[in-house]
């Protein structure tokens, strides 16, 4: 083991009032009170570009890096726009 525990990764917080489902995939660290540092859930990636609160650059990590969320990301934006109906 490397010697860090479950305790000692810290844990991530979703965005306040977002409402993107884009966001499921990111947050933020409990420390980072202002939200600049966008953190990937998945691969822990920090500083993913989300300008202005634009979720465009969040849109294009998934893409680039997460093809399965992505998809799964896809799927959800088709039901919202279908009234949650699949």
């Amino acid at each position: 083991m490397d010697g860090e525990s479950d305790s000692d990764v810290e844990e991530l917080v979703p965005k306040n009032n977002s409402t993107s489902v884009v966001w499921n995939y990111f947050g933020f660290y409990t420390t980072d009170t202002d939200q600049t540092n966008v953190i990937c859930k998945i691969c822990k990636k920090e500083n993913v570009k989300a300008t202005d609160g634009n979720t465009s650059g969040l849109r294009d990590h998934l893409k680039r890096k997460h093809q399965k969320e992505y998809a799964e990301f896809g799927l959800l934006m088709k039901r919202l726009a279908n009234g949650g109906k699949t």
